[in-house]
């Protein structure tokens, strides 16, 4: 079976040994999934707390992301990425002016959308997210419509 050698309430080794031998070490027997770094306060077992990761590094993982899923919405009618879509907004040709003018407007809504998100983490009105899958759902949706 598998044991917590446990120090000051916290998991700091794991080990396998037979009952007997465990309860002279004054071990605890370690449920599934549970490991080093958990705690335990002489019931149950507590996971820890997830890792902070630097917003930062966050923020730019996110801003990425959202460049990847406007870029990927312009693939989607062949062009190279939502930059070159858009440069197509003044064009001569009704059908590519259309879809260029859209593009921009998709792109700015998406902007938009995200930098008042940044915001109001900045303001304290929100926490920061950990992830894009955090305010993924909150962008603006990307259709194409009749463009």
């Amino acid at each position: 079976m598998t044991y917590a050698i446990i120090e000051a309430g916290t998991v700091v080794n794991v080990v396998l040994a037979t009952p007997e031998y465990a309860a002279e070490q004054g071990w605890v027997e370690l449920p599934d999934g549970a490991g080093i770094g958990w705690t335990y306060d002489g019931e149950t077992f507590h996971a820890p707390p997830p890792p902070v990761r630097d917003p930062e590094t966050v923020k730019a993982e996110i801003v990425a992301a959202t460049q990847i899923r406007l870029d990927d919405f312009a693939k989607a009618r062949g062009y190279d990425g939502i930059l070159s879509a858009c440069t197509y907004a003044t064009s001569p040709t009704p059908r590519f002016a259309a879809e260029g003018q859209h593009c921009v407007a998709m792109r700015d809504a998406t902007w938009a959308k995200l930098i008042e998100i940044m915001d109001a983490v900045v303001a304290g009105a929100r926490p920061m997210p950990q992830s894009y899958a955090d305010i993924k759902g909150e962008l603006p949706e990307l259709v194409w419509g009749d463009a």
